[in-house]
């Protein structure tokens, strides 16, 4: 669980190397119904904080207020 904003995301591993899904960790009645961008926007956000590894922008798949995406630990989002 990773909060971004104040809102909890689920971050886990899939079987692929260095790929991950994230969603919202507690989707309210609104959320199940309507695609808001937004949503996508904090999982990536919350891939990225969990992982401490840059999205990589071009294999982002969202569907169903989920994102999958693979990460690039060479290019670390941790703040010196």
């Amino acid at each position: 669980m990773v909060k971004i904003d104040g809102v909890e995301y689920s971050v886990r591993p899939l079987s692929s190397k260095n790929s991950w899904q994230a969603g919202l960790n507690h989707p309210t009645g609104a959320s199940l119904l309507v695609i808001d961008p937004t949503i996508y926007a904090g999982n990536v956000k919350a891939m990225e904080a969990a992982t401490g590894c840059a999205v990589l922008r071009e294999t982002v798949q969202n569907s169903d207020n989920f994102t999958i995406a693979a990460v690039d630990c060479s290019k670390s989002t941790a703040k010196n």
